[in-house]
């Protein structure tokens, strides 16, 4: 059942002289948590919402706002939160909250929820909406996750897979968990006027049939998978190659990238398979592909997977989190969680099935412009916001006026 029979237009109107949104994201990394709470920001402001965007400075968010989004309101948060009562941070959401008119936050980091909430206090009037972007594997109905998440409004959640996980396992009902798609830049990611010359830069064979995999060097993103079930599809058709994009996951040191090399190197893979560092340009990546694989086993929803479908790039998904729906309505091939073996097996059946690669590339970008276009993730947005401002202001979640 929809939650406001609103159009976009109507919500965008409305909510632009009602709503100051304060986006809370100090995160130190950079991937897809932190690029997914940016383009959120971007795209409020798109829509003529005044928003605020709380960092750490010097972060690579920070960075990428002062780089690429200098419009953007940036404060920035105490150089040390704690992550439950936080008196600096304390002080710093009440003033922007009485002084600047703040009247819903919105939080991308649930690992911070007891330092915000008890800058709420006394302050009815503030929705908060937090966001999740990954599944939970311990249970938080214990009595101090109660008390915080009493406070919260809703929490948006990518998938229906992670909303019946986080029902199970936090103190929410679902009717306070709604699923709010990933989006895509759409005319970023345009097969049409994105040319594969990395191919060429690279330095693989024109004919090589190439497989990728985009996202942080990480035992559990399982590119040590994809190495091995290169090895094995290369026994039976030499043209596969490989290439790895990303940095290491902050704290790793180095260890995991090391451990990559070396396996490439005693598979004798030094000439087929390239680990370049993460680059901003994506859609030329996915558009040198031939193949995309994901085969990590617990990715909540994996924004790489739909850039690469936005690509019209067939992609393999590891079982696990999200994949089984994602594939269902997009097509993608699934293999069995840290099975290189399987891995290499349906990299051989797609390398041997053009048509069938011809149809995902259909289904697809079909998939994505449906179901993850910006203003599918925006429409869902400011339903939740119309919906809290509606109950905090006037007690009434239908109210209209």
């Amino acid at each position: 059942m929809p939650m406001t029979t609103e159009t976009l237009e109507e919500l965008r109107d409305r909510l632009a002289s009602e709503l100051h949104v304060l986006v809370v994201m100090i995160s130190r990394a950079w991937g897809g948590l932190e690029q997914t709470a940016l383009a959120d920001v971007r795209l409020l402001m798109q829509s003529g919402l005044r928003v605020t965007l709380l960092v750490r400075e010097n972060s690579p968010i920070d960075h990428a706002v002062k780089m690429e989004s200098p419009q953007i309101k940036l404060v920035y948060c105490p150089d040390h939160v704690r992550n439950y009562f936080d008196g600096g941070l304390w002080k710093q959401l009440r003033a922007l909250i009485d002084d600047d008119g703040v009247n819903l936050v919105h939080c991308h980091q649930t690992s911070i929820l007891g330092a915000v909430v008890p800058a709420l206090l006394r302050r009815p009037h503030v929705a908060l909406v937090v966001s999740r972007h990954i599944l939970n594997s311990h249970n938080k109905k214990d009595p101090l996750h109660a008390l915080l998440y009493r406070r919260v409004d809703y929490m948006l959640v990518l998938s229906q897979t992670m909303r019946r996980n986080l029902a199970q396992t936090f103190p929410l009902p679902e009717k306070k968990l709604r699923i709010v798609n990933l989006s895509i830049d759409l005319e970023r990611f345009n097969p049409n006027t994105v040319d594969r010359s990395l191919r060429e830069a690279w330095g693989f064979p024109k004919d090589a049939f190439l497989v990728g995999l985009v996202g942080r060097l990480d035992p559990m993103k399982g590119q040590d998978l994809m190495v091995k079930a290169i090895a094995q599809a290369k026994k039976t058709h030499s043209d596969i190659y490989g290439v790895m994009v990303g940095n290491e996951t902050p704290g790793l040191d180095g260890r995991y990238l090391k451990e990559l090399q070396e396996s490439i190197r005693q598979l004798h893979l030094e000439d087929c398979i390239v680990v370049q560092s993460a680059r901003k340009e994506v859609p030329e990546v996915m558009a040198a592909l031939d193949l995309f694989v994901m085969p990590s086993w617990s990715e909540a929803f994996g924004l790489v997977a739909l850039e690469a479908m936005a690509m019209g790039v067939p992609c393999i998904l590891g079982r696990g989190g999200s994949a089984e729906e994602m594939a269902g309505g997009s097509g993608a091939e699934l293999v069995r969680p840290q099975d290189a073996y399987d891995l290499a097996r349906k990299i051989l059946l797609l390398r041997n099935s053009p048509g069938l690669r011809e149809e995902m590339r259909a289904r697809g970008r079909a998939y994505v412009t449906e179901h993850h276009s910006k203003n599918v993730r925006l429409q869902k947005t400011l339903e939740v916001y119309a919906r809290c401002y509606r109950r905090r202001i006037f007690g009434d979640p239908h109210h209209v006026g």
